[in-house]
């Protein structure tokens, strides 16, 4: 079984992602394995022999390399969320501004309709009498 970021952090290491790219980066946390370099992964297997050998400290990954894996992670995490529609993509927001623009305009009308109507009907109201 293959872990993500959030798994290992929460589930294996009772840390949050934040946390847990730090140790990664420290060597404290063994780095992930590369699926088709653009998935990272924790195999379950490698990470119990990780912890049935007392979790040792491994070698930092190079500065390069920490950045890719939290390029790669954080593209993953925004492609979940887009397709989770948890985010928009840009033409859902251009699409939503426009509506939300257009009924903003439509109301103003109606107001001024209504406002115009009650000048009507109150035009003869005399409030003294």
């Amino acid at each position: 079984m293959l872990r993500n970021l959030r798994e290992l952090a929460e589930d294996i290491l009772g840390t949050d992602e934040p946390a847990t790219l730090a140790m990664i980066e420290s060597g404290h946390v063994p780095a992930p394995v590369l699926i088709g370099n653009r998935i990272a992964r924790w195999p379950t297997v490698a990470l119990d022999k990780w912890a049935a050998g007392g979790c040792p400290k491994s070698d930092p990954p190079s500065a390069s390399d920490f950045m890719d894996l939290r390029v790669l992670i954080a593209t993953e995490e925004a492609e979940r969320e887009l397709a989770a529609g948890l985010v928009r993509s840009p033409e859902r927001i251009a699409r939503d501004e426009i509506a939300r623009r257009e009924l903003e305009a439509a109301e103003a009308a109606e107001d001024r309709r209504i406002e115009a109507q009650m000048s009507e009907d109150f035009a003869d109201f005399d409030p003294a009498g």
